[in-house]
């Protein structure tokens, strides 16, 4: 099996268990139902996984910027996120989108995807080309060129229809294309991933983004030691603004996941994972912007293997926290602006003979500084502090432009 971990390794990786809370919706682009992994679910074992664990992104990450009002899709961009919860981690995670027209109705696009997290590490580059088909529909295939010769992956689709900011859209990816050339392993059912991701709305009133998609159940089979590996998945995030007044707006996101794999042979073992979130807020413009909200995280990790429970793995987490953030100019161009999270972290995990469980208070205050190049591209600084303990919360620096 272990040759089979390693040809895993290698192939389409996540995108990362991300958030809405966080990450700009690139799911028109690239598939994120197409996420392999490896065995430990694409956890990096270097980073401890501690009680605060999602609490500690909102450590390094600004929820989604006060200017991004309406959801704007469909646009190049570029982003960057860089920071640490300690001074022993590093992560990153970054974006870029960019289209070219080559004439004759014929567009290029290509995406670049990176991370380096606690949750995944990658690097994911993706070439595509774009025929319309009328007036608001055109036909695309691309893939992702850059990779190891034997881990290319092809995907096809169509832009169902796309006007203004509006748009549906439909892929197809044959993941490790074509399935039968690999020297390691070979697949008994070929991988292969779906996706649906549109926007719906107007910006200026009531707006809705969502991405869908599914690694279809897949069977390979290690050609060195004979042991099967069978995955599927099932992911999707939405996020809705909607405007209640002149300067009310309502903000409600989301995102799930359910993954199962098993590897059948000599030291069988199966792993499930179902993760949710939730985020409400209500964000009220003014001179001096402010919002509150409530986000709630669910996950359950189950990882059974021969043994029982002495090599067996359970983990449950809950986490509800209160959001409060408000926005102060301070200069030509700088704005301050705090964030506030607090509440209740509830953890169970049992592996081996030592369960663990934790049932407490958690919060942090982000003390982050922006700076808006302009209307369309700005960089935020972050430093935050614990609220439970007198200690350093975590801190980096996000880009973000839109061109």
């Amino acid at each position: 099996m272990r040759t089979a971990t390693l040809a895993l390794r290698q192939w389409l990786l996540p995108l990362a268990a991300g958030f809405v809370l966080a990450a700009p919706a690139v799911g028109q682009f690239i598939n994120r139902a197409a996420w392999l992994g490896i065995e430990e679910e694409g956890i990096q074992p270097g980073f401890r996984r501690g009680p605060e664990y999602y609490l500690d992104r909102m450590s390094y990450v600004v929820l989604p910027p006060w200017w991004r009002r309406g959801l704007p899709l469909f646009q190049d961009q570029v982003y960057y996120r860089v920071g640490s919860v300690t001074g022993r981690e590093f992560t990153i995670e970054g974006g870029f989108d960019h289209a070219i027209d080559l004439g004759q109705d014929v567009t290029f696009r290509y995406h670049l995807l990176q991370a380096e997290n606690r949750d995944a590490r990658f690097l994911r580059n993706t070439v595509e080309l774009e025929l319309p088909t009328g007036e608001t529909s055109a036909l695309f295939a691309g893939g992702e060129l850059f990779q190891d010769k034997s881990v290319i992956d092809a995907s096809f689709g169509a832009w169902l229809f796309r006007e203004n900011e509006q748009a549906l859209r439909v892929m197809v990816t044959a993941v490790d294309a074509p399935s039968n050339k690999s020297q390691r392993v070979e697949y008994r059912t070929d991988p292969w991933a779906i996706m649906l991701s549109g926007a719906f709305g107007d910006p200026e009133s009531h707006r809705i983004v969502f991405d869908f998609g599914a690694q279809l159940p897949l069977v390979m089979r290690d050609l060195m030691d004979g042991s099967r590996f069978e995955m599927q998945r099932w992911i999707g995030s939405f996020e809705t603004h909607l405007r209640l007044g002149e300067r009310d707006w309502l903000v409600l996101g989301g995102e799930i996941e359910w993954t199962d794999k098993t590897r059948r042979d000599v030291d069988p073992a199966r792993f499930r994972r179902d993760f949710r979130d939730l985020r409400v807020e209500w964000w009220r413009d003014g001179e001096i912007p402010w919002s509150v909200g409530i986000a709630h995280f669910h996950e359950t990790e189950d990882d059974r293997r021969p043994g029982g429970a002495a090599s067996s793995m359970r983990m449950r987490r809950d986490e509800w926290f209160g959001i409060g953030r408000i926005q102060m100019p301070v200069a030509d161009r700088w704005f301050f602006e705090p964030q506030v999270f607090a509440g209740n972290v509830r953890r169970f995990e049992r592996g081996g003979m030592s369960p663990e469980y934790v049932d407490r208070f958690e919060g942090k205050v982000a003390f982050n500084a922006r700076y808006d190049f302009s209307e369309r591209a700005t960089i935020s600084f972050i430093v935050s502090t614990q609220l439970d303990a007198p200690e350093f919360g975590g801190g980096g620096v996000q880009f973000v432009a839109r061109f």
